[in-house]
């Protein structure tokens, strides 16, 4: 049954200021760098930098068109615990800049979250975004209402008894400074939670007009299957766009993604003139036994009466040994005029390996030119890779050549050597290219890690600015040699810092002056006294252990640093005990030592022992935890954003 609650506009939008208690933003975790694997050149975590760990919570107007989230609090255990309130950031001189605020009931569910600016004039915060939160007694999230001041923008979103929205409802002050409903989208969804329909009205002259139409459709696994697109021309549905897929159910191999593994995916466009659908273009693909793709075909068709002719067509084949090590690769493209297929690319793959086992080898690219008559033209070695690997399967060597016409010699264009330790980890990496036959130095890493596997330190290398170009070093293997660090000097320096088992910041330094300058860096001050149970938070906070203070650090210009602080300012309470929004699409279980995930897309799941230390961080819907110590732990889930906290115990 569709529940609803009416919220008084003029209520929440005379807060035109916010006066708060000194402030935070709450965090999801930082996490610690992953281990690496070739060919990436730096490690996976660090990469993507992880000084993310406090921001906002819950809906910024950002509504992924699937699935809504319904979590919007959670409570410690019974007993003692410190209740977020708010986070401030302050600047440089010390003076407040912006604030978090947030607000709890009497279960201490959070049920109002304020976004401020302050304003030094006044003295006091303004208010730049105010979230509401809307629940039922058993939990079950009714409401979210946004008020952007900043836009004169306000959205609420309603939602169904299961979690899922199903209205969203947009006003903006109009030139008498009054809010006035203008648009309005409402969701219908199937019984897991996906959306099917999405329908967008605006207001005219007083009556609700229909806008845009999206439908959506979803298999079993809730891979979407169907997305169709119209706008409203004030008398007819329009298309804009749709697309058809067909996804591939059997093993999938690591290299690939799990939105790639499609056995046809088809396109269509609008045909103005008949108001119908045509064929587009469309891709096929097929795979071997173990999830390796043979066969990648794609289609394409022409508008107008000859829609039902192929105009274009590529297709590619693959071939694998016993271990599926690609052996030979063709490519076709199809004569619409002769109704043939002609070769265009040729490679074949040579690998041989070592008694240690090491595996090296090459492939070499033949090019086909071909007329419009269908006739090749032209054959030529257009491209030659080859490339080793160590007795533990790590990519240590590679080297590109190439060619660009017939005729042309293969010239060298790229190299690039790796190394690793007895963990897999990558320690060092180099890369050059040819300028002029002459091979110049293009990029150095080296990499260091700690007892637990973190990477501590990465520093980055350039060519030296003497000119030196390491033209004297020829290949002469696939493992780094002493000629090959030659010519090299200093650019970046980041050193990355640790405890409790869980990342805490960073420092980042540049070469200048023959001496490691201050750049950037984020260092995170926990309490770790305080874990997952012991905190009442916002529900996406992902945190480990309570946060006081993130510092946030740049170089001052004289070789120290300046630091801009947010600080999160909390309040003993006693707790009761758990409580958590209801959602139908996510559900997290423990049974038989296995930790299970019911729908959602993106999971995040998050093991911690009782001393709040990371034991474990995984993206799977089923997680084996058997082989976790005997105890209690402390289990985080993230599902599509929504937040699960579970106490577990292994036997």
């Amino acid at each position: 049954m569709k529940q609803t609650m009416l919220l008084l506009l003029l209520a929440l939008c005379s807060l035109a200021t916010v006066q708060a208690q000194e402030p935070p933003t709450f965090g999801l975790q930082a996490n610690r760098p992953d281990r690496h694997t070739a060919p990436l050149l730096c490690p996976a975590d660090i990469s993507q930098d992880a000084d993310k760990t406090l921001q906002a919570t819950a809906c910024n107007g950002q509504i992924r068109p699937w699935r809504i989230p319904a979590t919007v609090a959670r409570m410690a255990e019974e007993g003692t615990a410190m209740r977020l309130d708010s986070i401030v950031t302050f600047n440089t001189d010390g003076t407040r800049n912006s604030l978090e605020a947030y607000t709890y009931d009497d279960a201490y569910r959070n049920f109002h979250h304020t976004q401020a600016r302050y304003n030094p004039s006044t003295d006091s915060w303004e208010a730049t975004t105010e979230y509401d939160y809307r629940l039922t007694d058993d939990n079950v999230l009714l409401l979210i209402s946004t008020l952007t001041h900043s836009t004169n923008e306000y959205v609420i979103y309603e939602y169904d008894d299961q979690g899922w929205c199903v209205e969203r409802r947009m006003y903006y002050k109009n030139d008498e400074n009054t809010w006035t409903e203008q648009k309005k989208t409402e969701y219908t969804h199937d019984e897991r939670g996906n959306t099917t329909e999405e329908m967008t009205y605006r207001l005219v002259d007083g009556q609700w007009k229909p806008s845009v139409h999206f439908i959506m459709a979803y298999d079993s696994n809730n891979r979407q299957i169907l997305y169709e697109y119209y706008t409203w021309d004030g008398s007819n549905w329009r298309g804009g766009y749709k697309t058809e897929w067909t996804w591939y159910d059997g093993p999938n191999p690591t290299e690939y993604s799990e939105s790639t593994r499609f056995t046809q995916t088809t396109t269509y466009t609008w045909d103005w003139d008949n108001n119908e659908w045509k064929k587009y273009d469309r891709g096929t693909r097929e795979y071997n036994a173990d999830g390796y793709t043979t066969m990648s075909k794609e289609e394409h068709w022409r508008m107008g009466p000859d829609n039902e002719t192929i105009y274009s067509a590529g297709r590619s084949f693959w071939e694998y040994d016993e271990d599926n090590i690609c052996q030979k690769q063709e490519d076709y493209i199809y004569m619409n005029s002769t109704d043939e297929w002609i070769q265009t690319l040729a490679v074949d793959y040579e690998w041989t390996y070592d008694e240690a086992g090491n595996r090296s080898g090459h492939y070499e690219e033949i090019k086909y030119d071909v007329n419009d008559n269908g006739e090749i033209t032209a054959k030529w070695p257009s491209a030659r890779h080859e490339e080793g690997y160590d007795a533990n399967g790590n990519l240590v060597w590679k080297k590109d050549w190439s060619s660009y016409s017939p005729g042309e010699e293969l010239v060298e264009q790229y190299e690039a050597k790796y190394t690793f330790d007895g963990a897999g980890r990558l320690t060092e990496s180099l890369s050059w290219t040819w300028e002029n036959g002459t091979r110049v130095n293009y990029g150095r890493y080296t990499y260091t890690y700690d007892d637990e596997g973190n990477c501590t330190e990465e520093t980055q290398y350039k060519a030296a600015s003497t000119g030196q170009t390491n033209s004297s070093v020829a290949t002469r293997g696939m493992f780094i040699e002493e000629a090959d660090l030659e010519g090299w000097e200093p650019y970046e320096y980041i050193s990355y810092h640790y405890g409790n088992g869980i990342y805490l910041g960073k420092r980042h330094f540049s070469w200048q002056n023959d001496d490691w300058t201050p750049r950037y860096g984020l260092s995170i001050e926990y309490d770790f006294e305080y874990t997952p149970e012991k905190l009442i938070v916002p529900g996406t906070w992902g945190d480990p252990y309570k946060i006081n203070v993130i510092h946030y650090l740049d170089a001052d210009g004289m070789g120290g640093w300046t630091l801009t602080d947010k600080v999160c300012y909390w309040t003993e309470v006693k707790a009761t005990g758990m409580a958590q929004a209801a959602t139908e699409g996510a559900k997290v279980t423990f049974a038989d030592n296995v930790l299970s995930v019911a729908g959602g897309t993106e999971v995040q799941n998050l093991v911690y022992d009782l001393g709040g230390r990371l034991v474990l961080s995984g993206q799977s819907h089923r997680e084996q935890l058997g082989h976790l110590a005997q105890g209690i732990y402390v289990v985080r889930s993230l599902v599509d954003g929504e937040a699960y906290t579970l106490k577990i115990s292994i036997e």
